[in-house]
């Protein structure tokens, strides 16, 4: 019972009820006051639980937003690199056709411009290229075929390729490459991650005064390709970045120097396709490294 009386029986008289009387039963205090308690902590365990719901949601939901504004902005620069470095070749040729056209079509002038429309054309169908083949390396299509190479042979006959190439630009090639080192890939791949090594050095080197050096050397487990110019680097912080399709780095002149971002970031797709690793770095007398490393095959 809730409460207790000092008397016992009926209570016939209406004076008796008073608190002298009539009394709470301690024992049932006690265990409201264990209810209310359990209660209390109930209450604020399932706030707390409750709150914690809330702030899970909340950061999912911040979470979702900052995906859904670095897709869009990604698809804003997409847009942007896309039209500005098809604008400009398509610019050109057109700029090409009306002075040939205007001055009809005089041979001399053909013979000077038409190798400079095919220029504009290669880099068109280049740009091209990357993007079809960045589609099928995001849609995971790209077949991966690969091949034991001769790394030492293959190397050195593309160097012997390019070589006339960078002498024309007023540098200089230098070569150490190791004999006999043999990797697992795609010849056709690996050559392309070359390519857009030397392209970059080119473009960002120092004109006129190039130099570049090629290593190939060798651990017991690992064939490294080294890539070395003197150009002027790259800003700090930027080793990853770098690999990002379409980011360029914090170049003065990339609004004049061509290229769209995406070749570092397709070299860096097929070294990944046969194990492989590729990094960029500064040199500390100046310059920029760039290494590839595969699984050396004995």
């Amino acid at each position: 019972l809730a409460y207790q009386t000092k008397v016992s029986g009926l209570l016939t008289r209406a004076d008796w009820l008073d608190e002298n009387n009539i009394f709470p039963n301690p024992a049932v205090l006690e265990a409201l006051d264990r209810q209310k308690e359990k209660h209390l902590r109930m209450f604020i365990m399932e706030g707390l639980f409750f709150l914690l719901l809330v702030a899970i949601g909340a950061r999912m939901i911040f979470k979702a937003l900052k995906s859904i504004k670095k897709v869009r902005e990604e698809q804003l620069l997409f847009i942007h690199s896309i039209t500005h470095e098809l604008k400009i070749p398509i610019t050109s040729i057109n700029l090409f056709l009306d002075t040939m056209r205007r001055r009809s079509y005089e041979s001399k002038l053909v013979a000077e411009l038409a190798p400079k429309m095919k220029e504009d054309l290669t880099r068109l169908n280049h740009l091209i290229d990357n993007i079809l083949q960045i589609r099928k390396l995001s849609d995971r299509q790209a077949d991966i075929r690969s091949d034991i190479i001769d790394v030492s042979t293959e190397l050195r006959r593309y160097a012997n390729l390019i070589a006339e190439k960078i002498e024309t630009a007023g540098g200089r090639l230098n070569l150490n490459l190791e004999e006999n080192l043999r990797i697992e890939a795609n010849l056709s791949e690996l050559v392309k991650i070359w390519e857009s090594i030397i392209d970059n050095s080119l473009k960002y080197g120092h004109s006129g005064h190039l130099i570049l050096t090629i290593n190939l050397i060798a651990t017991k487990n690992e064939v490294e390709m080294q890539f070395i110019d003197n150009g002027p680097g790259i800003s700090e912080g930027m080793e990853e970045k770098l690999f990002q399709p379409f980011f360029r780095g914090n170049i003065e002149n990339k609004n004049i120097t061509p290229g769209s971002g995406l070749g570092l970031y397709i070299a860096r797709e097929f070294a990944r396709r046969y194990d492989g690793q590729i990094a960029i770095a500064n040199v500390p007398s100046g310059g920029c490294k760039v290494s590839i490393r595969f699984k050396r095959l004995i």
